[in-house]
């Protein structure tokens, strides 16, 4: 997500369990405090029918939160309930499917999350473009710019 979010950083962490887990750390518009946010993924691949799921989420991550202050550097740390994301192979590429649940935790004005609302479904689009076609999404009129 990094290479089409330039206000977000990611840091490796120890995996948990053999899982992936990363420290994202987001830059917000300066009337919102800036977000961390502890995700681990869970992924799966079906060999009868190609298709990957990726699960991930914030849950079991809260000792991060302890040992990690310095690197959260006073970000307000959201939390991830839960993304699902499935990739299934289809005649003409793939079928996407995405659901999120995430609590940014902290004061954020209406109008803001309204365009968060808005901007996350353009995500798995820009993901997509991305992935199939490398393309890095011009954020020159986004607020994130």
């Amino acid at each position: 997500m990094t290479a089409i979010n330039r206000n977000m950083t990611a840091r490796k962490l120890d995996d948990q369990d053999g899982n992936a887990t990363y420290q994202f750390n987001v830059n917000t518009p300066a009337i919102v405090s800036d977000r961390s946010m502890f995700i681990t993924y869970y992924n799966s691949k079906d060999a009868a029918t190609g298709a990957t799921t990726i699960v991930s989420g914030s849950e079991g991550n809260a000792a991060f939160e302890e040992s990690e202050v310095e690197q959260i550097d006073g970000r307000v740390v959201g939390h991830l309930v839960v993304t699902y994301i499935s990739f299934v192979p289809a005649e003409t590429g793939y079928t996407v499917e995405q659901v999120s649940c995430f609590n940014p935790e902290g004061w954020i004005p209406g109008f803001v999350q309204s365009l968060g609302v808005r901007t996350q479904a353009e995500i798995v689009r820009q993901l997509i473009d991305y992935l199939v076609n490398g393309t890095v999404p011009d954020l020159s009129g986004d607020f994130r710019a």
